[in-house]
């Protein structure tokens, strides 16, 4: 059964880079709730169950998403520095 965690949704609302419209439009919570649960007028406590799963599971997967992302750019990085990508 999928867990809520709180810290990981803090995250997506305010560290990741993911707009409230996007995560909006991604799962299906209304900008409006979204933007009570940051700005505090909704405690984390008081959200339902099944919006935090959910809030949760998609800062999972952009975690997940940024993780590659940033490998990626550092496997290209070490390709580069290998190629001696330094023309001058």
């Amino acid at each position: 059964m999928a867990d809520a965690d709180s810290r990981l949704i803090e995250w997506l609302l305010h560290e990741s880079g993911v707009t409230r419209y996007k995560i909006s439009k991604d799962i299906g919570i209304s900008e409006s709730t979204l933007s009570r649960i940051a700005n505090g007028e909704t405690p984390m406590d008081a959200v339902r169950f099944g919006y935090a799963r959910m809030l949760t599971d998609y800062a999972r997967s952009v975690q997940s998403q940024q993780d590659e992302d940033a490998s990626a750019a550092d496997q290209s990085d070490v390709e580069s520095t290998s190629k001696g990508g330094d023309d001058t």
